[in-house]
């Protein structure tokens, strides 16, 4: 199946018109960064973006944040086109992605937490998300963080060059100090200090 699409890397222009005009329509306002900040990243190399493609059709975008020297991505945005969604696009997607990337060790996710949620719809939606990352191989790290008001539970996503038991096995702080550097990357330390904040559980 893997073998009639494409996953590619794209252009900073592309990123910044799949941010713009497409992750609005999947992402909740309070998550979307001003497309400035996408666009500053971009400018000092720490920000990437890779879509799934099969016959020139984009059916599926991931957007990342990029350390290079510490080889860790955060997955800042991953959705698949909704007439493409309900058919494996998705695992597909991320599968790829794991080949793919060679320039980290791995991949942290944030995925809303469900034991937040605003009722019993939403706690589904959440939980169903968790799950879908951890059936392609993520595992907690036991770090909550909550931005801007939004609460969200951290994954770890190794990379296919790595060993998955590996991961199960890293230090928690470990974790938390990667995500924590990751996030004074992304926001000024005024903004960190008033909207930022991580816990272990």
């Amino acid at each position: 199946m893997e073998k009639s699409y494409i996953c590619k890397k794209l252009t900073p222009k592309e990123v910044i018109h799949i941010y713009s005009d497409t992750a609005v329509r999947h992402f909740p306002k309070a998550e979307l960064k001003p497309v400035e900040n996408v666009q500053n990243y971009l400018e000092n190399d720490l920000y990437m973006g890779y879509g799934l493609f099969k016959d020139e059709q984009l059916l599926s975008y991931a957007l990342f944040l990029i350390l290079p020297e510490e080889q860790k991505l955060l997955l800042d945005y991953y959705a698949v086109l909704e007439e493409y969604r309900n058919d494996g696009i998705g695992s597909v997607f991320l599968q790829l992605l794991r080949k793919t990337l060679t320039c980290a060790d791995g991949i942290y996710i944030e995925s809303e937490n469900p034991d937040f949620s605003k009722d019993e719809q939403e706690k589904k939606i959440q939980t169903k998300r968790i799950a879908f990352y951890q059936r392609n191989g993520a595992v907690p790290t036991g770090i909550l963080s909550t931005l801007f008001g939004v609460p969200y539970q951290i994954l770890f996503l190794p990379v296919l060059k790595t060993d998955r038991q590996n991961a199960v096995c890293r230090n928690q702080n470990d974790f938390y100090q990667e995500i924590d550097l990751i996030y004074h990357t992304m926001f000024s330390p005024d903004i960190y200090a008033k909207k930022v904040s991580l816990k272990k559980v």
